[in-house]
């Protein structure tokens, strides 16, 4: 071997050691370096370890390890500088062809409009030399050029921010200005880089030259499964869906469809010589078949679904697409909501979750479900099943119409974003909490990355009329109408969909994806690992990965599932999204390692499906309508510009005189009938209700179990009881069973749990109603228990909490607080509620703002 070639070997060794994993390392695969530098290195990995993966908690951290099988004293010596024990991993044979071919792939040879694209042009080259003869046979050259110009798509999506912050600085030594219309410095950067650049680019970006080379065996090696599937599978595909024509090459191809599984497989849109379109998905499709059976089926009882047709191969399969098209009369768009309600009814018997508008299609008068991985979805094992009247009103909206995803309902960010992304509500336009990348510039000497909010775009799963959009609150009674009749179908149905011979007992068998954590969570951690200093050390970028555990070590009912965390952290370093598959009718999950967790749930999908339809009934289908309207009704009246002026006019129109206190008396008397028939009670005597909740920062309803604030909450309610029981002596009993889950959280919530739960410090939204409440209640009770709770929930006021207060007043802010602290001092003497008082007057006294005379 020459000089040349081993230096190459050696430097090639190095850069495998600093892309290296924590997981690689842990394996025993690298041997640990001496010295105090590695040493120092090592100590200050720990530490951000700790802080990652448990928030910097000792004992948590050591519940990690121990699940690794290791302690701090054995891992640390593998945080610091190692080298490699053995033979080079199998990416750097890729890594190294595409350096050799950086000198001759030319550039220009691959147009593109992808930042950077000429520096990736390489590791397209050595992607090519990775494919079985047949791909050429395969595809026209049109497609096949597709394909590249998608590799080369994702490769610069991984490597542009890195090759940026070079680019910066190479465009600040250079002096130049930064003109959007000159190409010189880019150019110039470039060619430098092709030159001997790129190996210096490398060894300072070690986890990128893993990643860009793993992509690209990745992407070899999904375009040769695709190549043997259309070689495979082609007399099938010409009988299911051409009639037996002959379908020739693949002409055009559209990859990248969805999400990354499993080694970068995702799905590909494909259009055939012949004409015939489909969708080519990597994974058996025996749940979507079952599916469009089972609709076929339900069509023959007076059901009304479009239909598409599937072809099932085992391991992969291909789906006919579903187009958008518009309604032509009112009539179909009428249609289109009627079969809506009757999807709907389909999804909330098969425990579906997931319908999201990206899986909805709009084909006409038809909504057609395009993705039906989650029908059955198990249900993660808990410690205890809901015992709380607070939990069991969860558990009641969890089972209901809303789990599927398909009704209108709003998500929150940070900011007070709200989006709602369902099959049956979501907009274009609509800004979410998320961002993306948008380049400007690109491939100039004026290139910059921004990070601008991800919008919703399409609106291909709406009805589209006279060239404008439906809306789902519109056509409430047509939803309702179509929901009650497949409610009642299936009821009545019900024992000929569970024998033997039918397509739901058929679906009930087939593999499903199981959902630990949402798409989103993934998504955001990798966006976040794609910085260029996650690209600067393996193990570093592994550490980060890590901040996955923290759901497992900080949860008692996730900790049962702490084998699912590796399998994670495995799709992570590869850049996928981890997905998790189940058979519907299993208790047991195994994981792509071949582990398997044998009571991973407690009652499988189908169990749970078995079970909602044996309980249907009058009673359970009247409580889903009344979700149904409420979800439609609260997206109407968010239409509404001001419902305050609206009450004012018609209060204001009044021409009655002064109702007498009787009637009052009465009214308040069948009020109270009506929330206690409504009520949910726990076991220990709680009640609580399901009802519209305003969401934070959004001023938005949403329907959710009752917030135990003043203003919409429990504690409203109890106040209520507590003062007709003072009046007419029938409140009592609801009054304590409403104030239970108060009582319960103040006893064993800290104080960072007022925040974390969306509580304020006020009088109407927070801790201050909770004083108010639980004093006014003690005097109209006659409880002085109550009074107890009251002073354990002045706790729960620090002057911590005051002193970072910004919104002051009465509702929301420390003006509140102070009122409800004043009563509690009224009614003990309580000192320390006095001296929190003053601490909240001082505070506004400190903030006050000069009025002018």
């Amino acid at each position: 071997m020459s000089e040349e070639l081993l230096a190459e070997e050696e430097a090639v060794r190095q850069l495998a050691a600093r892309a290296s994993t924590l997981w690689e390392r842990l394996a025993g695969d690298f041997v640990p370096e001496e010295g105090p530098e590695s040493a120092r290195l090592a100590s200050e990995r720990l530490g951000k370890w700790r802080d990652k993966a448990a928030g910097g908690d000792a004992q948590l951290f050591q519940k990690r390890l121990d699940w690794l099988g290791t302690s701090p004293q054995q891992v640390q010596a593998l945080l610091g500088e190692v080298r490699l024990k053995g033979a080079l991993p199998a990416w750097t044979q890729t890594f190294r062809r595409a350096m050799a071919a950086r000198r001759t792939a030319g550039q220009g040879r691959h147009p593109s409009t992808f930042p950077f694209s000429e520096l990736l042009i390489p590791f397209a080259e050595a992607a090519k030399g990775l494919l079985i003869p047949e791909c050429r046979a395969v595809f026209t050259p049109e497609a096949f050029d597709s394909l590249v110009e998608d590799l080369i798509h994702e490769l610069s999506y991984v490597a542009a921010p890195s090759l940026l912050a070079e680019f910066t600085g190479f465009r600040s030594r250079q002096g130049g200005g930064a003109e959007p219309t000159s190409r010189r410095l880019y150019e110039a950067f470039t060619a430098q880089q092709l030159d001997e650049g790129l190996w210096r680019f490398f060894s300072g970006y070690p986890v990128l030259a893993r990643l860009l080379s793993r992509t690209t065996e990745q992407w070899a090696f999904n375009v040769c499964e695709l190549a043997r599937a259309v070689k495979a599978d082609q007399r099938e595909l010409q009988r299911v869906f051409a009639g037996g024509a002959p379908q020739g090459r693949i002409a055009s191809i559209q990859p990248s469809l969805s999400d990354r599984h499993h080694g970068g497989r995702t799905v590909a849109r494909v259009t055939f010589e012949g004409g015939v379109q489909l969708f080519y998905k990597p994974r058996g499709l025996g749940i979507e078949d079952a599916w469009y059976r089972l609709l076929e089926d339900l069509n023959a009882r007076g059901g009304d679904f479009h239909l598409l047709r599937v072809l099932h191969r085992g391991d992969r399969g291909w789906v006919e697409p579903a187009f958008h098209a518009s309604c032509t009369q009112v009539q179909e768009a009428k249609q289109f909501y009627v079969r809506a309600g009757m999807l709907l009814g389909i999804l909330y018997v098969l425990e579906a979750s997931d319908c999201f508008f990206e899986n909805i299609i709009a084909a006409g008068a038809f909504p057609v479900l395009i993705d039906t991985e989650t029908l059955m979805h198990h249900v993660p094992q808990r410690s205890q099943d809901g015992v709380s009247a607070e939990e069991l009103a969860q558990d009641i909206v969890f089972n209901s119409v809303f789990r599927s995803g398909f009704l209108p309902s709003w998500d929150v960010g940070p900011r007070g974003e709200r989006v709602d992304i369902s099959g049956l509500g979501a907009t274009a336009g609509q800004v979410t909490a998320y961002l993306r990348r948008q380049w400007r510039h690109v491939n100039t000497d004026a290139m910059a990355l921004e990070h601008v909010p991800i919008r919703v775009e399409t609106e291909d799963h709406l009805p589209h009329l006279g060239g404008a959009s439906l809306r789902a609150f519109d056509h409430a009674g047509e939803i309702i109408e179509g929901f009650s009749m497949m409610y009642r179908l299936l009821r009545k149905h019900r024992e000929e969909l569970a024998r033997p011979e039918s397509p739901l007992v058929r679906l009930s068998t087939q593999e499903i994806r199981f959902i630990f954590h949402a798409s989103r969570i993934y998504g955001l951690l990798l966006k976040r690992l794609g910085a260029p200093n996650h690209m600067k050390a393996g193990v570093e970028r592994s550490i980060e990965t890590d901040i996955l555990s923290r759901f497992y070590v900080e949860s008692r009912e996730k900790s049962r599932y702490w084998p699912l965390l590796q399998a994670e952290l495995e799709a992570i370093e590869q850049l996928d999204i981890p997905c998790f598959r189940a058979r519907a009718d299993s208790h047991a999950l195994t994981l792509p390692t071949g582990k398997v967790l044998p009571e991973a749930f407690k009652e499988s999908g189908s169990e749970r499906v078995w079970r909602k339809l044996a309980s249907l009934d009058e009673a359970d289908l009247e409580l889903q309508v009344r979700f149904i309207h409420a979800a439609l009704g609260m997206v109407s009246s968010s239409q509404e510009q001001a419902p305050a002026a609206r009450l004012r006019r018609e209060a204001a129109s009044w021409e009655g005189g002064p109702l007498p206190r009787e009637e009052f008396a009465a009214e308040a008397s069948s009020i109270a009938a009506v929330l206690q028939e409504r009520a949910i009670f726990a076991p220990d005597g709680g009640a609580t209700w399901i009802a519209p909740q305003l969401l934070p920062h959004a001023g938005h309803h949403q329907l959710r179990p009752l917030r135990m604030d003043l203003y919409d909450g429990l504690g409203g309610i109890a106040l209520f009881y507590a003062a007709l029981e003072h009046v007419s002596g029938q409140g009592r009993r609801m009054a304590l069973a409403a104030l239970s889950s108060l009582r319960r959280f103040v006893v064993t919530g800290p104080p960072r749990r007022v925040a974390q739960e969306g509580y304020t410090l006020g009088a109407a939204t927070g801790v201050g109603s909770f004083l108010y409440v639980l004093c006014r209640s003690s005097a109209l009770l006659g409880e002085p228990a109550l009074l107890e709770d009251a002073t354990r929930a002045a706790g729960l006021i620090t002057p911590e909490g005051i002193e970072a207060d910004a919104q002051f007043d009465v509702m929301s802010g420390v003006a509140g607080a102070l009122l409800g602290l004043l009563a509690l001092h009224q009614a003990t003497g309580a000192v320390e509620a006095l001296e929190k008082a003053k601490l909240c007057g001082e505070h506004l006294l400190k903030h006050q703002l000069p009025c002018e005379p």
